[in-house]
């Protein structure tokens, strides 16, 4: 993969940088203005990006198998693919569509700017921010390092999108789904194979002297950097867990206050009843029970 402007450094460092100034002049101009649900537009751009992931994430195991009976033996290449050689260009079709990874992290951004619009209660977290920021300018970076083996991060975080898109374009139509929670589980197991190859990597080349390409700095910072988002990631999951946990509790109580209600009325109107006062019963306004 040759020179283009995306990969280099000033257009990374500025990308990153415009970026965070829209999301500040965006916030500013959505103050003093009503919020725009954007219901058709968000669900044809998460339905989109969930489509393209997919293409992206197939192309790229297409183009790794296509190309297998190239080598001598599958233990050669195996060897290319989480080793490549120092010198070894890294170009071809998976290296192409690793590039188009990179450039889908550009329209992503739309994501932040329709919550910004949206006026979403929960509005931007830090997590959202950061995660946007790095990936604009990462993929890139790992061409500049040589990092011979992109091709797996690219396809694992695509086939990760599939899904997640997926489930936001059908919140964007207001349908719920129940694989909201195993979407950051994914994630987890997403960032917990880049850290096991990342963690063999850095070894590999410092003390056994591995013939592997990648800038072994630009690794460790990698490595450092993916850890972080495993952080960022389990810390949101704990806490949406613990949050839905604690809703599902209340909904469960709320039933059986509603439960409790309703037996006290049975009880009410038998005793009544007995009494023989139907007549003042009749005459008793209705207790809707759904409001306890």
């Amino acid at each position: 993969m040759g020179k283009t402007p995306l990969t280099q450094k000033w257009v990374m460092l500025l990308s990153a940088y415009l970026y965070l100034l829209s999301l500040y002049l965006l916030k500013k101009f959505m103050e003093p203005r009503k919020e725009n649900k954007l219901k058709w537009f968000s669900a044809f751009h998460n339905f989109f990006l969930s489509f393209f992931s997919g293409v992206t994430g197939i192309m790229i195991l297409y183009e790794i198998f296509r190309h297998r009976d190239r080598f001598s033996s599958n233990s050669e290449w195996l060897r290319n693919l989480f080793a490549l050689p120092v010198g070894t260009p890294m170009k071809g079709r998976v290296y192409w569509w690793c590039y188009i990874y990179g450039v889908t992290k550009w329209i992503e951004l739309i994501d932040t700017w329709i919550i910004l619009v949206r006026k979403a209660k929960k509005g931007i977290t830090f997590l959202h921010v950061f995660h946007h920021s790095g990936m604009l300018t990462l993929p890139f970076l790992w061409f500049e390092a040589k990092f011979g083996a992109i091709w797996m991060p690219c396809m694992l975080n695509s086939f990760v999108h599939v899904i997640m898109y997926y489930y936001y374009g059908l919140a964007s139509l207001g349908k719920r789904s129940r694989i909201r929670r195993y979407i950051t589980l994914i994630q987890l197991i997403q960032f917990s194979l880049g850290l096991l190859y990342f963690l063999w990597f850095i070894p590999a080349k410092l003390f056994f002297r591995v013939d592997c390409s990648g800038n072994t700095p630009f690794m460790i910072f990698c490595c450092f950097l993916d850890g972080f988002f495993f952080y960022l990631f389990y810390d949101f999951y704990i806490t949406e867990y613990r949050s839905s946990v604690a809703a599902k509790q209340l909904s469960q109580s709320s039933r059986q206050g509603q439960g409790d209600s309703l037996s006290l009325l049975e009880a009410g109107s038998a005793e009544l009843e007995e009494k023989e006062i139907t007549q003042s019963f009749e005459e008793t306004p209705t207790l809707d029970t759904t409001q306890l």
